[in-house]
């Protein structure tokens, strides 16, 4: 994106993660620090060094709120496609004016059959599917989840990328509630389908949040699964009723509130999912994205040959003129 600049699918405006682990797997920290000290100057250095050491996790998350790296991977690009207004905004108050953007939707494939749930289960199962990192707040919701009168009342299955089962593990046990949760990892699709169908919830909490649409929320919309997400970035932006929003202050405080009105009365929650599953069919199908992306492309394609036929001119010009 640096070296042959074109149109760029934008997913996350923070690409703090990338820099640093290519640069890792170059075995060199010093791209990493070029770009972030090309958008933010030498004041950030010293966060940025700090922010190197995986279990410095209020380094990395003081730069992904405040520092959204992205300037130096879209200096020459002819356009960038974004998936929320959330992201939008941000490029646009630091990008120049020239660089178009268009958000778009993030498409997935349509959806199965909608599945029936036992609301009246002994046990309410929750999915969480994706990447666990410390943004993904796993932490929070088991110390929310530990204060309920009776936490057996809930179940939660844990699939995808695991980076620090330890930290999960000690919290688990800190809370009391070991043995509550088990964590899958990686599993064929099959499985994962049959373990969307089971479930009564979803969990999908994020902060910082990186300005991305999620897919797996979108997965979860497809089998009309009630989710419980943060009210930031995209999420917030999604209808009230499409999502059970939970703010990021006093986020234990409200997570606990909301999981005690469940466990009360799991079966009220049901419209959300319902809800989630008719906003997902109508925004984000890919024949939209694609009649979308297309119509971009022609519109900048238009945007270039007048840029660089005033490049010729003005050249031109310059080479007749002493």
């Amino acid at each position: 994106s640096i070296q042959e600049p074109g149109r760029i699918v934008l997913h996350d405006v923070n690409l703090v993660d990338l820099a640093q682990n290519y640069a890792e797997g170059r075995g060199s920290y010093e791209t990493w620090r070029e770009v972030i000290t090309s958008q933010y100057g030498e004041q950030v250095l010293e966060l940025a060094i700090r922010s190197e050491k995986w279990e410095e996790h209020q380094a990395r998350e003081e730069l992904a709120i405040n520092y959204p790296l992205f300037k130096p991977y879209l200096q020459g690009a002819l356009g960038v496609v974004i998936h929320s207004r959330y992201a939008e905004e941000i490029l646009r108050s630091q990008l120049p004016a020239h660089v178009s953007i268009r958000q778009l939707c993030l498409p997935y494939p349509p959806p199965g059959p909608a599945y029936r749930r036992d609301y009246q289960a002994p046990t309410l199962r929750f999915i969480f599917c994706g990447h666990v990192g410390p943004n993904r707040r796993v932490e929070k919701f088991m110390e929310a989840w530990s204060q309920l009168p009776d936490p057996s009342r809930i179940q939660l299955d844990i699939y995808g990328n695991v980076s620090f089962i330890n930290v999960l593990e000690e919290k688990a046990e800190e809370c009391g509630i070991t043995g509550l949760y088990n964590i899958h990892g990686f599993v064929d699709e099959e499985t994962l389908e049959r373990a969307l169908q089971d479930a009564h919830f979803a969990l999908n909490l994020r902060w910082p949040t990186m300005g991305e649409t999620s897919s797996s929320q979108l997965r979860y919309w497809s089998h009309a699964l009630p989710t419980i997400a943060s009210d930031v970035g995209w999420y917030h932006e999604v209808p009230e009723q499409a999502l059970i929003k939970i703010p990021i202050e006093n986020e234990v405080e409200c997570l606990r509130e909301k999981l005690l009105q469940i466990v009360g009365n799991p079966a009220s929650f049901a419209a959300y999912g319902e809800m989630g599953r008719e906003y997902w069919e109508n925004e984000h199908s890919p024949q939209r994205y694609v009649d979308g992306l297309l119509e971009f492309a022609r519109e900048r394609a238009v945007a270039l040959k007048k840029e660089v036929l005033d490049d010729v001119l003005v050249s031109t010009l310059d080479s007749m003129c002493e």
